[in-house]
C-alpha cells in the first residue's frame, strides 16, 4: 500500500475484518462464520454485523463484479453473465418460504428449543428463548433454511420476529421477500 502510494495502512485485522464481514453479506451462516473466526462466543462474532444493515446490495454486486473480473478473461466474464443458475449462483435462485400471514407464528417464547437437522445441521442445536444472541440466531436459521411453512409456524413467533427484525442479518433477497409480504417489518427495521 505504500509503494502505491495510496496512504492507507491496513492492519492484519482489518483483513479478517473485512473477510467475516463479506462471509455475512454474502449469506454465510453466523455459527460458520464464528467458527472459522475461531470465536468462542456468538456475541463475539455478531461485532462484524454491525456494517451489514446499511449494506447496500449495488455496491456489493459492483465489488463482486470487479474481483471476479481480476481472475477472468472477457470471454470468461461473458460466459459467466449468462444468467444461469452457475452464473448467479445457488442463494440467488434457491426457494425461500415465507407464511401467508404474521398471525401463524405462534413459536415459543421462553425455554429452550432444539432445532431439526434439516434447518440446522451444525453442532450446535439448541437455543435458549431467554438468550438474545441464541434467539436471534435461531429466528436467522429457521428464516433462511426453513422450506416449509409448518416449520415456521412452529419455530417462529409473530411478536419476536417483529423485535428481532431489524436485528437479523439475511441475505438481501430473503429480507425483500418478507418486507414485500408484510411491510410493518420494514418499517420496524
Amino acid at each position: 500500500m505504500q509503494a502505491a502510494g495510496l496512504g492507507i495502512r491496513v492492519r492484519i485485522h482489518d483483513l479478517r475484518h473485512a473477510h467475516a464481514s463479506w462471509l455475512l453479506v454474502g449469506g454465510a451462516d453466523l455459527q460458520v462464520v464464528k467458527e472459522r473466526l475461531g470465536h468462542g462466543s456468538i456475541a463475539t462474532t455478531e461485532k462484524y454485523l454491525h456494517t451489514l444493515p446499511e449494506a447496500d446490495e449495488t455496491a456489493l454486486d459492483a465489488l463482486s463484479r470487479i474481483r471476479g473480473r481480476a481472475t477472468e478473461s472477457p470471454l470468461q466474464h461473458r460466459q459467466r453473465d449468462t444468467g444461469s443458475m452457475s452464473a448467479i449462483g445457488y442463494a440467488a435462485a434457491r426457494p425461500y418460504t415465507v407464511p401467508d400471514t404474521l398471525e401463524e407464528l405462534t413459536g415459543r417464547t421462553r425455554g429452550v428449543v432444539e432445532l431439526p437437522g434439516h434447518l440446522d445441521w451444525g453442532p450446535r442445536r439448541v437455543y435458549k428463548l431467554d438468550d438474545f444472541s441464541d434467539t436471534r440466531l435461531l429466528y436467522i436459521r429457521v428464516i433462511r433454511e426453513s422450506t416449509h411453512v409448518a416449520d415456521l409456524r412452529r419455530f417462529l413467533n409473530a411478536q419476536v420476529l417483529m423485535w428481532l427484525w431489524p436485528q437479523l442479518v439475511l441475505p438481501p433477497r430473503v429480507r425483500a421477500l418478507w418486507e414485500d409480504r408484510f411491510p410493518s417489518l420494514g418499517r420496524a427495521a
